[in-house]
């Protein structure tokens, strides 16, 4: 961390509105979104009870019981579909949006609060299991999309239910005799109540953010006390202890500033340290910012998979230790990679590095992106790095969303609205800003409108990005003016060429990942960025012990893997030659990709006699050729075997 990090300026994020992603690779993954996910989602929202929840008729004895956090789910949608909204009108989405909207106005009590579940199935129960129940995530999320729906549409209706109940939790929590000096269970409102002050410029929920942060994991211990007042014995108050610490699960185990390593349940702790990076850039606080820093090096370089998958268990789904990086039992939930992500995107605008955009577009590419089929129809919960029909079979209750195929939706369905809401708002993570300086922090086809200084500025941003590597910019200005144009170098990324207005620009400097064009640009300007993307054959660290022997293959920001219906079955037993690699576009495979070819061998049971288990070793090798294909895109035609790290005989 630089030691004057408390004087230095923070990036300026740039509103999703004022960036447009044009045609080609994601445009076409946002209209997939917005034409058929989106709807569906509703469908299932529908189909399932969460909409008719929210009319506070639900009966003992009904079906479709509300969940405590359903309400979440809705929430998720509306965000998602305010994204969509803002990039174009569709009169018959906003009417849908606005029907939710009217439901939860009627649900909501007249002191402001709202939750479905505490309104119809445990009244009068409010607030008096944050541990376990979702009540202040629910309004994380609530929040975040009404903040999105006023900026999409002008509508401030569902920002004022938000800010009513908001003002209610924040006169219902803090220090204060009477209050109640506690937090959620599932951190999410912190990030969401930052979000609030800006929206708003009210500050008191900025002080509530940092008191949930604050108080996170003090002695006594709040959710013991909690726990206590609700009668629950001392062994069901500890369920979530392991090795880490009683409570860790919640990242409540010690106060923040004194955790050391990223613990517990993988999307809980990227909600909360996104919020937590999101705070210091309103407070400048060094220490919280010191903590992140740990956090981020303790999972960058410790337990994240190479495919953006983060939370290694499915027992809690949650962190384990050190290069513990099993890949069949991997969980990495798809909104663990989207909390990663937004985290990375934080920290991003705390100190600009090229590595946290390097880790934002390894989660982009790859586990999130296979998050849903490429019809937008079908969903995965959990990433794991290799798979089997057969074993899926014997799998835990534990391992239950490690599922055989992608499922048109889950119980716990927290993961199909949430890819839906980043991949419309993707506009917004593409770029920051800071005085004289523009950011280019992931290459997507693109045009930005935005201001430096005084200056009115048009970015355009075209390429065929992540299979060719060429990237042009044209720069559009109401005048001639001096700034920075920062583009990010990937660090797969080596013999990187920059040319401006055709001229070849020598004497490249990377400095923390970027590389800063600092000039006097004129309208017209153009830029050319040529990132080479050859295949890489990966190696993880020899702790790593399910990877020993095995690589894994890049190109690009992209990962591969190899599934049975290319190769047929025992992708276990394949072996990757040192032969050439080759690199095949193919318009007609799973939506248009680059396939890789290259020489292989496997065993061959010809010879094997039919009942022995076992033999003497010989050589039963013979040669095959191998296709591998993005890890993002598995799983799109038949059910069989899948497999990321192969046998390597290098």
């Amino acid at each position: 961390m630089p030691d004057d990090y408390i004087h230095q300026k923070h990036l300026e994020e740039i509103p999703w509105h004022h960036a447009v992603i044009r045609k080609g690779f994601w445009q076409e993954i946002q209209q997939r979104t917005d034409k058929t996910t989106l709807q569906i989602e509703y469908e299932q929202l529908r189909r399932t009870g969460r909409l008719d929840s929210l009319k506070c008729e639900w009966k003992e004895g009904d079906p479709k019981r509300p969940h405590f956090f359903w309400d979440s789910d809705i929430a998720k949608w509306i965000e998602a579909a305010s994204y969509s909204l803002g990039a174009g009108r569709n009169q018959d989405l906003e009417n849908q949006v606005d029907e939710i909207v009217d439901l939860i106005d009627g649900a909501q009590a007249s002191d402001g609060y709202f939750n479905i579940y505490f309104t119809v199935v445990e009244p009068g129960k409010r607030f008096t299991n944050l541990k376990e129940q979702h009540e202040l995530y629910c309004l994380g999320h609530l929040i975040e999309a009404a903040i999105a729906y006023r900026e999409a549409t002008g509508k401030r209706k569902l920002l004022d239910i938000v800010s009513k109940y908001s003002d209610l939790v924040c006169a219902c929590f803090g220090t204060e005799s009477g209050r109640i000096r506690g937090y959620d269970g599932h951190p999410e409102i912190e990030l969401a109540l930052v979000k609030l002050f800006r929206a708003t410029g009210n500050r008191k929920y900025l002080e509530l953010a940092t008191f949930f942060i604050d108080e996170r994991g003090a002695d006594p211990s709040f959710f013991i006390q909690e726990c206590e007042r609700r009668g629950v014995p001392e062994a069901d108050q500890k369920h979530r202890a392991d090795a880490q610490g009683t409570f860790a699960y919640y990242q409540a185990h010690c106060p923040i500033r004194k955790q050391p390593t990223v613990v517990g349940h993988a999307v809980r702790a990227m909600y909360l340290y996104t919020g937590i990076a999101d705070l210091i850039s309103e407070n400048s606080d060094t220490s919280l910012y010191e903590a992140c820093s740990r956090f981020w090096d303790d999972l960058v370089r410790h337990k994240l998979y190479i495919t953006g998958g983060i939370g290694q268990n499915p027992k809690g789904e949650r962190f384990t230790y050190e290069y513990d990086l099993p890949n069949d039992t991997a969980y990495n939930e798809t909104c663990a990679s989207i909390g990663l992500f937004f985290f990375a995107h934080k920290m991003m605008k705390l100190n600009p590095s090229g590595s946290y955009g390097d880790v934002m577009e390894r989660c982009l590419y790859n586990t999130i992106l296979g998050g849903a089929s490429l019809n937008g129809d079908l969903f995965f919960y959990a990433n794991p790095l290799s798979s089997n029909p057969l074993a899926f079979l014997n799998r835990s209750e534990e391992s239950k969303h490690i599922t055989l195929g992608r499922q048109a939706w889950f119980d716990v369905a927290c993961c199909p609205p949430n890819y839906a809401r980043l991949v419309l708002s993707l506009n917004g993570y593409l770029y920051l800003k800071e005085k004289d300086n523009l950011y280019v922090n992931l290459y997507v086809n693109s045009t930005l409108e935005t201001r430096l200084d005084d200056i009115d500025i048009r970015l355009t941003q075209e390429s065929k990005y992540p299979w060719e590597s060429k990237i042009h910019f044209n720069v559009s200005l109401s005048r001639p003016t001096d700034f920075a144009l920062h583009l990010r170098i990937p660090s797969w990324s080596d013999g990187y060429e920059i040319r401006v207005n055709g001229e070849k620009v020598e004497n490249v400097r990377i400095e923390d990942g970027f590389f800063a064009l600092r000039r006097h640009w004129s309208d017209g300007d153009s830029i050319d960025l040529l990132l080479p993307m050859r295949v890489r054959k990966i190696m993880a660290r020899p702790e790593v012990a399910h990877d020993c022997g095995r690589v894994a293959l890049e190109r690009g920001p992209v990962v591969y893997c190899f599934e049975e219906a290319d190769n047929g079955k025992n992708l276990h037993d394949l072996t990757l030659g040192d032969g050439n690699i080759e690199e095949h576009f193919d318009r007609q495979l799973l939506g248009e990709i680059v396939t890789l070819t290259m020489k292989g061998t496997r065993r061959t049971l010809k010879s094997w006699p039919t009942e022995d288990l076992y033999r003497e070793k010989e050589d039963m090798r013979e040669q095959v050729v191998l296709t591998a294909i993005p890890f993002y895109s598995r799983h799109n035609r038949t059910l069989g075997e899948m497999l990321t790290w192969i046998k390597s005989q290098d």
